[in-house]
């Protein structure tokens, strides 16, 4: 075909629109194509790393440069459903836009003055039809082939196009007639030699791109456009030096290149720990810490290791230094940490930048993201040097030199932040891998990069291991490395995870026994495509033995157990197992304990929340000691927050009844961090840890009974194997940890738990439903779930057939029962603020910057007072998750929260509940009270009119 040119562009094709603009300007169709082009050839060349790079050649079987080409001409060609009626009429009505149609007429192309809704399509559907149709056209290429690469551009607004809606569009393409027609063949052409990707593209066409390869490239055609779109890079202008605007736009959004780190094979376990995390030369690793480095050292391609090790023994370090290895040996440009909750990760996150400044070579510049709904209360992520992303101006940046890590703003948001170097966040985060979501292409772009660590493994329910299982399958497909940390993992827990990694990296391999029988511990396991191996540990030398007894459920033998730390000093933890448990224990021993008494659970606001962890942090972690930053005296009533996310030393524990594994875990707050013997009170020598939740204990004729809170949190069949398996320890016999921890866990969660004769009755029924309950959360986990990545679905629309609205679009979305990775009731988060005559305030404590301020209901308020008031979300009551409790609120709160916040970017979307002077409110019939001493009160029913 005749060679075109870009002068030579026809005026039809020039009188269409990209983007509208203002009075500054509009960017015409040809011109926002050429600039996605140019924007993914560089991101081709600087920000995708070379294990990405690879691994796309690889799938789409072209060299490094025809693949380029190819990526290119995806991104160059992306918008062409922008040439159609529905897009380019759809300004008409709006007289000072009237313009556009206008232009579009003059030039001799048809455009009816309004489009009927049945002929309506997203501009996304109509590039995937006429990109599938010119391709055919073009290189003479089967339309199923064909389909599989328009279906990238058909996603590029984060949905696929579906098979119905690809129908319509190609009955309504046809009433364009000849002129569109020759202008989508004068752009294609134009685009496909501006590229240089004719024979990349007729070599693909001869084959079917796989659905995990269209996820990829997809991805990478959302963040060109994204980047393309933003008129502060490419201004709303046509621009003859085409190669002048690709390298000031991309120097304006200054992405930072891939993360890039050393090998060190040469040095010594003890040399790489030393060097990497500052330790002094009398600091030696644990020996699972020097097998977990070795194992990656082995390992040469993608793999997943497992590290079951005790709690406190450094899995953290070992887990990062791990995956410098793996991520060296497999080019990936990037790490995620993931953790269970917000707590956990806020506490990680501190951690891993420490480590990412020494891990960033020197000269580099690495990003670094926070993802949770509330890292902006993170004090290490809002104070981390911040680099804008126009013109490349750093906040708060300090100086230069090895290892700077910054928060990059255009990498910002719960779409873009998985796209960072580093990313602390929740589980969550992993999980939404496998979740049928809107862009979910930038997710499996971003984390295919990257080395992922999912900490706490052990702690996630049925529901959750279904996703998480489905998540290293994909993972696996990308060829990236995983890390899994657990201190209590259970055999079959483990055994489902590393088969999930082994089927995502050939599924044709047989499913083979893993972990199987009595394994020591600690232990480290590794799959890769070599298949699997265990790397036994050398056992801790040092052992923990624990007093465990058990106390009655009431206050008096509450008071008695902590007698000796309220007479003699010392640190003690209460832990319940629900919020309302917690409260009545802080309101029984404040009288007692007094000014020395903390409560802490997940129903403070978020801000008053945050401040109480970094008081216990600082106050109890490891660098507190006595008379010197740890208190003679203190008494902390907690929920399941401290279980896993804070690193608190306590001398007492007194807890309620739990599942095994996480009593251990909770054991692992005793005498967590080695002491000198003047720190601990000496009624607290020896570690004491005493039970609380039970009804009754059991003996060989009768099963024990549990308090109904309890219960209501853990089935009944757990707790009942887990009594069955501590009995001994819980009548005399010290617990040595971490000796006992795998023979504890495995004994409850072996397929036939042992329990006696008198409980079998009670304790099968109670399997049974527990057996039925396991199977109908992965049965409702499976239905927003991606199939695995070797599925034989053809095109991306397929694997998302049950996406049929935008189900992550927004927190009301989630509320309302969307497709979420937590196995929970749909719960109501909310903004507490204090009603004013006329209007609404902060809450008293917050309000400092507005003062006496009244903010009326429609005013937007500026971003200091915004921020102000998102740190006041909180979530509401278990109650409020019944259905006859939720709609009404949830209607209330509708219809009472501030229309204003509409106009706020911090505050649109959430919720605000408006209470009285008192801090009190009646909700959908049932009293509440916030009070910072005990945080969101459940008063139970009203007794007042609630109409």
């Amino acid at each position: 075909m005749a060679q075109m040119s870009w002068v030579q562009l026809s005026h039809a094709s020039r009188s269409l629109w990209a983007k509208s603009g203002d009075e500054s300007g509009w960017l015409n169709l040809p011109q926002h194509l050429r600039d996605s082009a140019g924007v993914a050839r560089q991101l081709w060349d600087e920000w995708l790393s070379t294990a990405t790079k690879q691994w796309i050649s690889n799938q789409v079987g072209l060299d490094t440069e025809g693949t380029r080409a190819l990526v290119a001409w995806l991104a160059g060609t992306h918008d062409i459903g922008k040439a159609t009626h529905p897009f380019a009429a759809q300004l008409e009505k709006r007289r000072e836009l009237s313009d556009f149609a206008r232009r579009i007429r003059d030039a001799g192309l048809d455009l009816p003055a309004s489009v009927p809704k049945l002929d309506w399509f997203p501009h996304s559907w109509g590039s995937a039809v006429i990109i599938e149709q010119w391709l055919c056209n073009r290189f003479e290429a089967k339309p199923r082939n064909a389909r599989t690469v328009a279906a990238i551009s058909g996603a590029h607004h984060g949905i696929p196009i579906m098979s119905t809606d690809h129908r319509q569009v190609e009955s309504n393409l046809p009433t364009h007639g000849p002129e569109w027609e020759s202008v989508w063949a004068e752009l294609l052409e134009l685009i496909t030699q501006d590229t240089g990707a004719e024979q990349a593209l007729a070599a693909v066409l001869r084959r079917k791109l796989p659905v995990k390869t269209q996820m990829i490239l997809t991805g990478i055609v959302i963040v060109t456009d994204w980047i393309a779109s933003n008129p502060d890079a490419f201004p709303m202008a046509v621009d003859p030096d085409q190669e002048n605007r690709r390298r000031e736009g991309m120097a304006a959004i200054d992405l930072n290149r891939p993360w890039q780190t050393e090998q060190h094979a040469a040095e010594t376990a003890e040399e790489a720990y030393r060097r990497r995390f500052g330790w002094p030369q009398s600091t030696v690793p644990h020996p699972m810490q020097v097998v977990a480095l070795d194992a990656a050292r082995s390992m040469s391609g993608p793999s997943l290791m497992c590290i079951e090790a005790p709690m406190g023994q450094g899995k953290t370090e070992a887990a990062l230094l791990a995956a410098e290895v793996m991520a060296a040996t497999t080019g990936r440009g990037g790490l995620m940490v993931a953790a269970p909750t917000m707590a956990t990760s806020d506490a990680l996150f501190t951690r891993v930048q420490r480590w990412a400044r020494t891990a960033v070579g020197e000269g580099q510049l690495a990003s670094m993201y926070l993802g949770h709904s509330k890292n902006t209360l993170n004090e290490s992520f809002t104070r981390m040097p911040r680099r804008a992303w126009i013109r490349g101006i750093e906040e708060n940046a300090g100086g230069r030199g090895q290892g700077d890590v910054i928060a990059h703003q255009w990498l910002w948001g719960r779409k873009k932040g998985i796209l960072a170097n580093f990313v602390v966040g929740t589980v969550d985060q992993v999980l939404f891998l496998a979740l049928q979501s809107k862009h979910a292409m930038l997710r499996h772009l971003g984390l295919a990069d990257k080395v992922v660590v999912v900490d706490e493994v052990h702690a996630y329910d049925e529901y959750m291991s279904s996703y998480l299982e489905r998540a290293l399958e994909w993972l696996a497909a990308y060829g990236a490395p995983v890390v899994l940390l657990s201190a209590t993992l259970p055999r079959g827990t483990r055994t489902r995870l590393l088969a999930a990694y082994r089927r995502g990296l050939d599924p044709a391999v047989p499913p083979t026994k893993i972990g199987t029988g009595d394994a020591t511990y600690p232990l480290v396991t590794t799959v890769s495509a070599a298949g699997t191996r265990t790397w036994e540990v050398e056992p801790p030398s040092a052992q923990t033995s624990v007093e465990c007894r058990v106390i009655d459920d009431d206050g008096r033998a509450l008071l008695t157990a902590l007698a000796p730390v309220v007479a003699g000093g010392g640190c003690a933890l209460v832990l319940c197992n629900t919020v309302a448990r917690a409260q009545s224990a802080y309101e029984l021993l404040q009288p007692v304990v007094g000014e020395d008494l903390r409560l802490l659970h997940a129903r403070f606001i978020a801000s008053d929340r945050v401040a109480a962890e970094q008081e216990l942090v600082k106050q109890l972690g490891p660098k507190a000691h006595r008379d010197d930053g740890r208190p003679r005296r203190r008494v902390v009533v907690a929920t399941q927050v401290v279980e896993q996310s804070l690193d608190l030393d306590f001398d007492v524990v007194v807890t309620d009844v739990a599942p095994t594994d996480l009593f251990l875990q909770r054991i692992g707050r005793l005498h967590r961090h080695r002491r000198p013997a003047s720190d601990r009170p000496d009624h607290a020598r020896v570690p004491q840890v005493m039970v609380r939740g039970v009804i009754s204990e059991g003996d060989e004729r009768t099963a024990p009974t549990f308090d109904e809170h309890c219960t209501l949190v853990y089935t009944e069949a757990v707790l009942l194997r887990s009594w069955a398996a501590l009995r001994p320890h819980l009548n005399g016999e010290l617990l040595a940890i971490p000796e006992r921890i795998p023979h504890l866990v495995q004994q409850t969660y072996v397929e036939s738990p042992i329990v006696p004769d008198a409980w079998t009755e009670r304790h099968d029924a109670a399997s049974a439903e527990l057996d039925a309950a396991r199977t109908e959360a992965r049965r409702r986990a499976g239905t927003f779930q991606f199939p695995g990545p070797h599925s034989a679905h053809r095109v991306m629309g397929e694997i998302f057939e049950e996406q049929a609205a935008e189900i992550d679009s927004g927190p009301l979305a989630e509320v309302k029962g969307a497709a979420q990775v937590r196995d929970t009731d749909p719960t109501l988060e909310v903004l507490l603020v204090q009603g004013a005559p006329g209007g609404y305030r902060p809450l008293p404590w917050l309000g400092e910057e507005s003062g006496d301020v009244v903010f009326y209901p429609d005013q937007c308020p500026e971003p200091g007072t915004a921020r102000v008031l998102a740190t006041s979300s909180v979530r509401l009551p278990r109650a409020f998750s019944k259905p006859w409790v939720f709609d009404p609120a949830l209607e209330h709160l509708e219809r009472t929260t501030p229309v204003g916040w509409a106009q706020s970017p911090v505050l649109r979307g959430q919720l605000g509940l408006v209470l009285d002077e008192d801090l009190r409110v009646t909700l959908a019939g049932r009293d509440l009270q916030y009070t910072r001493e005990l945080g969101l009160v459940d008063l139970g029913p009203s007794r007042k009119d609630n109409a």
